[in-house]
């Protein structure tokens, strides 16, 4: 086939790498200082991807204008083959199903592949080299940003559990699914975000909420390691709803084993100063800890008072149990006091046949006690002193006529 022509075309451009009898082959609109044609194809491709075409045509007008194009060499899930109907050769990125390997920014980003074709009688051959280069996966991005003041919400009125807040719009360059995830100061869980619809919501009546402002900490991930985190929503609540109270409490008091049922141990004060809306009458809800003890002690819903109960056995018993926690709890049907604790002390009395007589006992051994301290008290600074009394007298001497009044020290002592 003296004479005759093969040409190679590439989609991108008409490359040639190597040859045999060169100088029979004619290469058209080949451009020397880019031997290489490159092909971009993105990392989260799946489906086989046409990269290049390779056209290859024998000009030689006494053979048919055809030849034939493979894959040579490779280094990545790539081949070269035309398909039915389609008068080109191409090279492909096979796709995952069919593919032994796959295709990573990571862990590499450039491939080669190199397409060999040649004439019907294999008379001329020619390669091309493909430069594959990978796209990696883009980070979503977030359109839309709060204003700059916070978004409002009053906080004591009927907000129904689902109100939207706030709704994060984000795009993905590849079209990945996107996933939204939050985190809220203060960690009370009154917000929530759709974990694919990026709607944040309450997930509690605003009544519920005690914080002035609640700041949304918002990420969005692709599904493949990109992520947008820190995006910030504050959400800001007015007119609180407040916790009911009880003034009086907590509070501490001391009683005798010996008092008698119905003994009044405290009075109740309790009242709500913001009222919600559809707000539940207040009641205290009153316990005793240790629960064992709890049919001891009642409390009367028409007096406000904690009163010891009328039963039939034993009333108290300090030795078996020395102290009572007495916690009352008030609700508004959405907020609930905290910390109203009454503490009941006791002591157990010589006398239990009345009340008066322990009173008695009682004012005697606190009355002995004073006594006691005071008597020793007087007799400690008496000691102390004659102690310095005496440690500041000279030493005492004795004359003996025998040594012609000279004075013999004999010993040191105290008066």
């Amino acid at each position: 086939m003296d004479g005759s022509k093969l040409l190679f075309m590439l989609s991108c451009g008409i490359a040639m790498v190597n040859h045999t009898h060169a100088q029979s082959i004619q290469l058209l609109d080949f451009d020397e200082t880019t031997p290489i044609t490159v092909a971009n194809l993105h990392e989260d491709t799946t489906v086989q991807t046409s990269l290049a075409i390779v056209r290859c045509v024998d000009t030689t007008p006494a053979v048919i204008p055809d030849c034939t194009c493979n894959l040579a060499y490779s280094n990545g899930p790539f081949d070269v083959w035309r398909l039915n109907n389609d008068k080109d050769f191409k090279a492909y990125f096979i796709g995952t199903a069919q593919a032994t390997s796959t295709i990573d920014y990571d862990t590499q980003r450039t491939h080669l592949i190199i397409a060999r074709c040649a004439s019907p009688t294999e008379s001329f051959t020619a390669s091309v080299t493909i430069e594959v280069d990978i796209l990696p996966n883009q980070q979503p991005v977030i359109s839309n940003y709060p204003s700059a003041t916070s978004q409002l919400f009053e906080g004591n009125i009927i907000n129904p559990l689902g109100t939207t807040i706030y709704t994060v719009t984000a795009n993905d360059p590849e079209g990945d699914a996107l996933r939204y995830i939050m985190t809220q100061s203060p960690e009370n869980n009154w917000l929530t975000i759709g974990a694919y619809d990026g709607v944040i919501r309450t997930a509690v009546d605003t009544r519920v909420i005690t914080s002035d402002y609640i700041i949304c900490t918002v990420t969005v991930s692709d599904g493949h390691d990109n992520i947008v985190n820190n995006f910030i929503v504050a959400a800001r609540f007015q007119n609180l709803n407040t916790r009911p109270y009880i003034s009086n409490l907590p509070s501490n008091i001391t009683v005798t084993e010996v008092q008698t049922s119905g003994f009044v141990l405290e009075t109740l004060t309790y009242g709500d100063d913001t009222p919600p809306t559809n707000h539940t009458a207040l009641e205290p809800d009153c316990s005793v800890n240790p629960v064992s003890e709890c049919y001891k002690i009642i409390y009367e819903s028409e007096t406000r008072q904690l009163k010891l109960k009328t039963i039939t056995t034993g009333q108290l018993d300090f030795k078996t149990t020395s102290k009572y926690l007495i916690t009352c709890v008030l609700s508004d049907g959405y907020l609930s006091s905290e910390g109203d604790v009454l503490t009941m002390y006791g002591y157990k009395c010589t006398d239990q046949s009345t009340e008066e007589s322990c009173s008695d006992d009682d004012a005697f051994f606190a009355a002995l006690i004073a006594l006691t301290s005071l008597t020793l008290l007087v007799v400690l600074w008496h000691v102390y002193c004659r102690g310095k009394k005496a440690a500041q007298q000279p030493p005492l001497t004795h004359v003996y006529p025998s040594h012609k009044g000279s004075k013999i020290p004999t010993m040191r002592g105290y008066i």
